[in-house]
């Protein structure tokens, strides 16, 4: 089938053993059958990712008020890594328009980005004036540098080979160095009640989503001790482009997305939307 690539084996531990979860926009998910990651096949192939990532990257806004609106959410996120390693050399990888580095620097650290799509990076240094290398990390001469710290946010569910791309985010880490990492849990919540409708499982976008048994086997084959690997928040009932009217379970939902004694114990059971993990390179890593 033209533009598409079948995956015979899984991208993270290579088994061939699978089952079709899910049928979706001329593309299905499966599920290894022994690490149980989900993982899009067919999925688009390379050249269409590519580009949708480029065609994402052309629709960021820039006015002067949404420019300061996502450097204030990015915030929040600095805070999460605070409380690890407070201040250091930082790398943002899949940094987007740069927001997320930008609210780093203005919180302490040395921050730069790696990011594949030129449109993006491009955009990182007109409007928010942080250094941002364009491209594929594979082809970035990063070999003088090390950071304390390395950020995925919202980045891993895109990765068509995340093994080998988390390799290379490894040994860019300093002893002791964190890689942070927050992506959709497929096991959360909102993938249980919704299923298929779920609007997170895109296989056009998100080819490969983790639980968390799986984030953990995955952060150990590239050398890592996994710190901590918690789940939180929920998604919005509806994806972002909805423009309908809200059903009472969307009002219902919303309403739980800002209970915090519901998002705490949501927390506990492990079925929030999202996968926050820590994972640090210690001073014998696997790989090297």
């Amino acid at each position: 089938m033209e533009g598409v690539d079948f995956v015979e084996k899984c991208p993270v531990c290579a088994s061939n053993g699978s089952k079709c979860l899910y049928n979706k926009h001329g593309l299905a998910y499966r599920k290894c059958r022994v690490c149980g990651l989900m993982y899009a096949s067919p999925r688009p192939s390379s050249e269409i990712i590519e580009a949708r990532l480029e065609m994402f990257a052309d629709q960021i806004p820039s006015s002067a008020q949404s420019l300061q609106d996502r450097v204030n959410f990015q915030m929040e996120r600095t805070r999460l890594i605070k409380s690890f390693i407070p201040s250091g050399k930082l790398l943002d990888f899949g940094c987007g328009d740069g927001s997320f580095v930008k609210a780093a620097k203005i919180t302490g650290y040395d921050a730069v980005g790696i990011e594949k799509a030129n449109g993006a990076a491009d955009y990182a240094s007109k409007y928010y004036d942080v250094v941002v290398h364009p491209g594929d990390i594979q082809n970035i001469d990063l070999s003088q540098m090390q950071f304390d710290i390395i950020t995925l946010w919202d980045v891993l569910e895109h990765l068509p080979d995340p093994v080998s791309i988390c390799n290379i985010l490894a040994k860019l880490l300093s002893k002791n160095g964190m890689l942070v990492i927050l992506t959709p849990h497929s096991e959360g919540l909102s993938a249980k009640l919704k299923r298929s409708d779920y609007w997170v499982f895109g296989p056009r976008d998100h080819v490969c989503l983790f639980s968390t048994k799986t984030i953990k086997y995955f952060l150990q084959k590239t050398g890592l001790h996994v710190e901590c690997v918690t789940t939180k928040d929920l998604v919005p009932w509806n994806p972002p482009e909805y423009k309908g009217e809200e059903s009472m379970m969307a009002k219902v939902w919303r309403k739980l997305s800002v209970n915090g004694t519901f998002l705490e114990a949501l927390s506990k059971l492990t079925l929030g939307d999202w996968l926050f993990t820590v994972a640090i390179r210690d001073s014998n890593p696997l790989n090297e």
